[in-house]
């Protein structure tokens, strides 16, 4: 175990010549205090504009969908994300929307709603 010199200005210095601010295990856990993780949720939705969709979650999706890259048929996982945790507010500029689509053919594709009442055209980065 290290030992460590504190200063007046809880600063530390420990034995590995490391100067850092000790931070307590408290601190940390406070810091994530009250941050919402993603969930897994379902719908019966086929329309990826709909309201469940524009709320942060982990989506299964398989078949067809409106509002989707294609008009076929797709398998996979779609993860929404907003800035704030919270539902897109679609034309409020402070909100903003990702919608992300893992194919099990291993395709990912993406869309974001910025300053936008609808999200903008789909992206594929893999």
């Amino acid at each position: 175990m290290s030992k460590a010199i504190k200063f007046r200005n809880n600063t530390y210095l420990d034995s590995s010549s490391i100067t850092h601010n000790k931070t307590t295990l408290k601190s940390i856990l406070d810091t994530y205090n009250g941050r919402k993780f993603l969930e897994w949720k379902s719908t019966s939705s086929k329309n990826l504009n709909d309201d469940v969709y524009i709320t942060p979650g982990l989506f299964t999706i398989g078949g067809s969908y409106s509002n989707c890259y294609t008009s076929g048929t797709i398998y996979g996982v779609l993860m929404v994300l907003t800035n704030d945790g919270g539902k897109w507010r679609k034309t409020d500029s402070s909100s903003w929307l990702w919608q992300i689509i893992i194919t099990t053919g291993g395709s990912i594709w993406m869309r974001r709603g910025i300053n936008g009442s609808v999200p903008e055209g789909w992206t594929q980065y893999h």
